[in-house]
């Protein structure tokens, strides 16, 4: 078996074991996200990104095995994908500190898998929408986790809108605007789901 066929495989089967633990684990994360209300929590369009954001991933690692889509798989994805699933297979809301630290690192992983992705041009419609746009989607995603997942653990809404916690989550989202700005204007991205996803 080589070595493009194993990675292949691992980004199937870690994949599914992220899938499988976001579903098993459902009840958990929503009821830990309950009991920190915060600025940048608890919004329904931050369960319905995701869901798509998986579904499009999902449909990746079919495509992943045709013919059109070696190169960019092998070259641009390569191993970034099968580490980014074993942390999300891995991680727990209530880490905390260390949720926090794994989702940095699968951001960086999956913004630098972004940056090699976008250089190949997509050859079909199921190559832009399952290989380019999926990973444009994440890439945003994964900054908004990180963001979501700080203001959820360590703060809250009940210092009031003029405390370090409104002022931080402002900052965030300036954070978040600028991330945006940078895919959609100036990263010379002919996608701006990224910005799509940090806006909504």
């Amino acid at each position: 078996m080589s070595h493009h066929v194993l990675f292949k495989s691992l980004n199937l089967v870690t994949y599914i074991t992220a899938i499988s633990t976001i579903y098993y684990y459902r009840e958990f994360i929503g009821d830990a996200i309950l009991k920190h209300p915060n600025y940048l929590t608890n919004s329904e369009v931050g369960y319905v990104i995701p869901a798509i954001n998986w579904f499009l991933l999902g449909g990746f690692n079919l495509v992943q095995w045709l013919d059109f889509a070696h190169d960019v798989v092998v070259e641009g994805v390569s191993w970034h994908l099968f580490v980014s699933n074993l942390i999300v297979a891995s991680w727990r809301y209530n880490w905390l500190i260390a949720g926090q630290i794994l989702l940095v690192i699968n951001a960086i992983l999956v913004w630098r898998l972004f940056i090699k992705v976008r250089v190949f041009t997509p050859t079909n419609l199921i190559d832009y929408a399952f290989v380019h746009i999926s990973f444009s989607l994440y890439s945003g995603l994964v900054w908004l986790d990180v963001f979501q997942n700080f203001f959820a653990a360590f703060t809250n809404t009940e210092s009031g809108p003029e405390s370090l916690t409104a002022y931080g989550a402002a900052f965030s989202v300036f954070v978040l605007l600028a991330i945006g700005s940078y895919h959609a204007e100036f990263s010379r991205d002919p996608d701006s789901w990224s910005a799509a996803t940090i806006a909504l």
